[in-house]
């Protein structure tokens, strides 16, 4: 049951971040209207997110062996969400890049707890009998 609620946890939490990413590319118009924003500054919330995330998913490994999984699982995941609402909250372009830059970097390292945490929860043998399934 422990083994469940841990990747049902990380695996919403991933989702979100995804989600996040997609999200805001589908709504960059709306986006560019509320902070009233020209099309090649509004681009940057876009990059802003990326890049940062880019960097953080190779760190997350030597992360994760400095202070733990679980430690780095918190903090992204808290930090994400702290990001996320000041997104919400951004009052102009700039303020909106730069909350971007921090939640695509705080939530990179999502990415491989999500599939770091699905692999230590899962036996090989469930593993690979999905595989097996699915081809």
């Amino acid at each position: 049951m422990k083994r469940l609620f841990v990747l049902m946890t990380v695996l919403v939490a991933s989702s979100s971040f995804n989600a996040a990413t997609f999200a805001v590319a589908a709504i960059l118009p709306q986006i560019q209207a509320g902070v009233g924003a020209s099309a090649d500054q509004v681009s940057w919330i876009q990059t802003a997110y990326l890049i940062p995330e880019v960097v953080m998913i190779p760190l997350s490994g030597y992360l994760s062996r400095l202070m733990s999984t679980r430690i780095l699982f918190v903090i992204s995941s808290l930090g994400f969400t702290v990001f996320s609402l000041a997104c919400a909250f951004a009052w102009n372009i700039e303020s909106m890049i730069v909350f971007r830059a921090f939640q695509g970097f705080l939530g990179g390292a999502m990415i491989q707890i999500g599939t770091t945490t699905t692999m230590t929860v899962t036996s090989r043998e469930k593993r690979k009998r999905s595989c097996i399934e699915e081809s």
